[in-house]
């Protein structure tokens, strides 16, 4: 009895090869930061011109109209896609550059806003919670009060007889 067998199919990433390449532009402080090392080497591997600028070394120039981009003084060629890694110290900086790069009609992988909210705990939960997705129980206050009923709101169960 002969053993009916699976055809031999192509990897399910194979589909989904680009017709040409895309000049990619990382926001990053640098090329040895390994996470964007990885991403570049990825994408070299698949074909892309890749650039990695540090967003600090980025001048926006706005003048009422479209405005423009330079780097290290000198005119910026607009990617196709930009993708901001946007390091914790230069967040205001970095964002702002992220927003000229939309603003100026470039494709950016992940939006200054959603960045923004990325970095604010709590409103990630509270975005999390009012799109039905389950959060872990959180208390967040700025007072200096006792800890022990801001504990009894988040285990009920421990709550003293």
């Amino acid at each position: 009895m002969s053993r009916l067998r699976e055809p031999d199919l192509p990897p399910p990433w194979a589909s989904h090869t680009v017709a040409a390449a895309v000049r990619l532009t990382v926001l990053s402080r640098s090329l040895s930061v390994p996470s964007t090392a990885r991403l570049v080497a990825a994408a070299r591997a698949r074909g892309h011109t890749v650039r990695v600028l540090d967003p600090v070394q980025v001048e926006m120039h706005l003048d009422g109209t479209r405005g423009q981009l330079l780097y290290r003084r000198r005119k910026l060629a607009l990617p196709d896609v930009v993708l901001p890694r946007i390091a914790q110290s230069i967040t205001a900086y970095g964002l702002a550059v992220v927003n000229q790069f939309g603003m100026l009609g470039v494709p950016v992988m992940n939006t200054a806003e959603a960045i923004a909210h990325s970095r604010n705990k709590m409103r990630c939960l509270q975005l999390l919670s009012a799109h039905g997705i389950a959060v872990p129980a959180t208390v967040m206050a700025t007072s200096k009060l006792p800890n022990s009923p801001r504990i009894d709101m988040l285990a009920p169960s421990r709550r003293a007889p």
